[in-house]
């Protein structure tokens, strides 16, 4: 499954330490949320990130949302990358993700996945995901299909076990 969002910070507690300019260090969390359409259903998508930056790059981590209308939702860590280009003023993001459960229609999700993105922006600022999940034991909300967790056999064998 892939989708693309584009998530905006509803709150941030970072702080900033340091001389500016000269490994100036940021840290902190910052929850972002915005939403996307899997099989043309509305989710939410919420980023709930650890920052620990030095001049705009570094580390993050926390985790990522899927949260349907009824309150289903899948939880997903996030182990990820940031990197500062101050000629383009913008930052880009690699994280890869490991599925933790879901709840609703979505418990026994398993897999893990990634996503990529931009900020054209300081922190805080909108950031542009483009998340790949391999899923495992998918339901129909996720999938599409029907058979996605019960999958009807296409072929049967028989086989005898000789002692």
């Amino acid at each position: 499954m892939t989708f693309t969002t584009s998530v905006t910070s509803v709150r941030s507690y970072t702080n900033v330490v340091g001389k500016k300019g000269a490994d100036e260090q940021t840290y902190g969390f910052n929850i972002l949320e915005g939403s996307t359409r899997i099989n043309d259903v509305y989710v939410k998508v919420r980023n709930l990130g650890t920052v620990d930056y030095t001049n705009g790059s570094g580390k993050f981590g926390g985790f990522v949302e899927l949260i349907w209308n009824d309150g289903t939702t899948l939880g997903m860590r996030q182990d990820g990358t940031a990197t500062f280009d101050e000629q383009k003023e913008s930052t880009s993001f690699e994280a890869n993700l490991d599925v933790i459960e879901g709840s609703g229609t979505t418990a026994g999700t398993t897999g893990s996945g990634s996503w990529t993105g931009t900020r054209k922006s300081s922190l805080g600022g909108p950031v542009t995901m483009k998340v790949t999940l391999n899923l495992v034991n998918a339901p129909k909300l996720i999938t599409g299909d029907d058979n996605a967790r019960n999958p009807t056999p296409t072929q049967s064998y028989s086989a005898t076990i000789a002692p």
